[in-house]
């Protein structure tokens, strides 16, 4: 089953309903789904906690857009939302706009997008054309306040994701990981107890954020 597919509550996916995939990891053998929150940059942990702040729970239909691996249309799913994941394909693409345009009024967006004026991340870079990665640096809460508010959204909350702390380690990761990335992650993985102290760690130093965090709503 695909990311673009439909994820109910009753059926979220497992690797051992598809024979093609071999239960080889041994995190998703003990961990489940909650797996793919801790295998890839400490940023995607930050995301999850950002996330289970704000996103309702229940039988709502939830858009993942820019699923990656479909941690966070997981997620949805087993807070009982029907969610649907979308990656980086021009026929999902056409598909996301359309769903888009059906949110109805008082439906809400969660966003997360890099913020303008942080720097880069260890290999970060911009593409020149649209093919799934940044194609500008970021934004800040003022220019998505402006750009939500044409689409007919509201902002309801704005908030920053991912500290020093957190983009330290992710650099870290991404460093040792040149080697292999699995040394990365295995290297970097203790540090990430101190995710606990990173909004306190960023506010004392003055430090920016790596990305924004809005939720929005649609008008009536």
């Amino acid at each position: 089953m695909g990311w673009s597919d439909v994820i109910s509550p009753a059926r979220v996916p497992r690797a051992s309903d598809d024979p093609q995939i071999p239960m080889t990891d041994p995190l998703i053998r003990i961990l489940g789904w909650r797996a793919m929150f801790i295998q890839g940059d400490p940023m995607v942990y930050d995301r999850l906690r950002w996330l289970r702040r704000h996103l309702r729970p229940g039988p709502l239909r939830t858009l993942d857009a820019g699923c990656g691996n479909g941690a966070f249309s997981l997620y949805a799913a087993r807070i009982g939302n029907e969610a649907v994941g979308v990656s980086f394909d021009a026929a999902n693409n056409r598909k996301a706009i359309a769903r888009a345009a059906m949110l109805k009024p008082g439906g809400r967006l969660y966003l997360t997008t890099p913020y303008s004026k942080c720097p880069p991340m260890r290999g970060d870079h911009i593409s020149a054309v649209e093919n799934g990665d940044h194609v500008r640096w970021g934004y800040t809460h003022d220019e998505m306040r402006a750009m939500l508010a044409d689409a007919g959204l509201a902002t309801v909350t704005e908030e920053y994701c991912s500290g020093i702390v957190s983009r330290k380690i992710g650099n870290l990761k991404r460093g040792i990981g040149q080697l292999t990335p699995a040394l990365g992650w295995a290297a970097t993985f203790p540090l990430r107890a101190f995710q606990l102290a990173d909004r306190a760690a960023t506010e004392a130093l003055g430090a920016p954020y790596l990305s924004i965090a809005v939720v929005a709503e649609k008008r009536a």
